[in-house]
């Protein structure tokens, strides 16, 4: 999986003591499944995941099996990942936070979703001092779902422990 590949691949930040002093790791539930361990369909703008081992959001959490999403406004500003889902799934959904390198920006940033080329829904935008945001969206009409991330005029990170359908 790509979780797997990532962890391989990936050097670890905090001297690899396995201790996880704040860590924000989300009950992943019984039927659910994380979209992010599917292979993508199609992916635009550079690699869209990074391994979050070893980064911390706003708040000080870590996400040690999470991803880092990054975004670059002056050459990421059509950067996605596409899934098929062939409606087969009714809900997508995760949480996302600001990671703590971009605490301070003030344009923030956010996720947007979208079937067929039309937005079916965008989160709140992560900026100083919001908190982790928390989101769903309806994919059950949803055949191939874009997975796009966007932001003002700053180069940033958003973090999470995965998205999940169910």
């Amino acid at each position: 999986s790509l979780k797997a590949q990532l962890r391989e691949t990936t050097p670890i930040v905090d001297g690899g003591s396995g201790i996880d002093s704040g860590s924000n790791n989300e009950d992943k539930a019984i039927g659910k499944e994380d979209i992010f361990s599917f292979l993508p369909f199609k992916e635009n703008g550079g690699d869209f995941l990074h391994s979050a081992n070893g980064y911390k959001d706003n708040l000080g959490n870590t996400y040690p099996d999470g991803y880092l999403i990054m975004y670059n406004h002056m050459v990421n500003r059509d950067k996605e990942i596409c899934y098929v889902l062939d409606q087969k799934y009714s809900t997508l959904s995760g949480t996302i936070a600001l990671n703590y390198s971009n605490k301070d920006i003030k344009e923030g940033l956010w996720i947007e979703f979208y079937s067929n080329d039309k937005m079916i829904r965008k989160t709140q935008s992560l900026s100083s001092g919001v908190k982790p945001v928390e989101f769903s969206v309806d994919v059950s009409q949803v055949s191939e779902l874009t997975i796009r991330i966007n932001g003002g005029g700053y180069s940033g990170g958003i973090l999470t422990q995965g998205f999940y359908l169910e």
